[in-house]
C-alpha cells in the first residue's frame, strides 16, 4: 500500500514540474521580435508587420499570461499601425499537464489597447491611435509551432488568418522592452 502512494505522489510531483516547465518554456519562446511572413503580407496587401512581445507581467508561472506587447505594420513606406498592446495568453490545462512536448500547440489570445491592462477601462492609450479592434478581432486563436518558430493568429468565427508570424531569434537575443 504504502508502494502505491509513493507512486501517486511521484506522479503528482512529475506533473506539476511538467506543468512549470511547460508554462515557463512558453513563455520564454512568445517573448522576443515576430515579424510577419512576406506571402502573408502580400496577401494582406501590406509591405510589413513586427511584433515585439516583451517578457511576461504578473506571476511568473500562470495557466493565463499577459505581456506587453508593440505592434508596428506599414504599408506604400508609411506606417499604418504603431502602437502598444496588451496580449494575454490562455493555456488549457489539459494541454499543459501532457507529460509528452507537443512541438504544435493552440491558444486563445486576446489583444488589448494600451500599454497593458486587459481591461479596457483601464487600458492607457494615445487618444489618436486606431483601436486595436479597427486592425483585428481582439478575440483571436494562435497556432503555435515551437519547431519552426511560427506563430498563425486566426479568427475562430470566420477561419480569416489576421497575422502569421516567425520567429526572429537574433534580433530576439538582443532586445528588450521595458516600456
Amino acid at each position: 500500500m504504502n508502494a502505491i502512494y509513493a507512486l501517486i505522489i511521484a506522479l503528482v510531483i512529475i506533473i506539476i514540474y511538467n506543468l512549470y516547465i511547460s508554462i515557463d518554456y512558453e513563455q520564454r519562446f512568445m517573448s522576443g521580435l515576430w515579424i510577419a511572413d512576406e506571402d502573408f503580407c502580400a496577401r494582406a496587401d501590406i509591405d510589413g508587420m513586427m511584433l515585439y512581445i516583451g517578457s511576461p507581467s504578473g506571476p511568473d508561472v500562470t495557466l493565463q499570461t499577459t505581456y506587453r506587447a508593440y505592434l508596428i505594420m506599414y504599408a506604400k513606406s508609411i506606417i499604418i499601425a504603431d502602437k502598444k498592446i496588451g496580449i494575454s495568453i490562455s493555456s488549457p490545462l489539459s494541454e499543459l499537464i501532457n507529460p509528452f512536448f507537443s512541438s504544435n500547440v493552440t491558444r486563445n489570445i486576446y489583444l488589448a489597447d494600451g500599454t497593458m491592462s486587459i481591461d479596457m477601462e483601464d487600458a492607457v492609450e494615445d487618444p489618436s491611435e486606431i483601436h486595436i479592434k479597427k486592425i483585428m478581432p481582439q478575440s483571436l486563436t494562435a497556432e503555435i509551432d515551437f519547431a519552426r518558430g511560427k506563430m498563425t493568429w486566426t479568427c475562430a468565427d470566420d477561419g480569416k488568418v489576421y497575422a502569421n508570424l516567425y520567429k526572429d531569434y537574433e534580433a530576439s537575443s538582443v532586445v528588450s522592452l521595458n516600456a
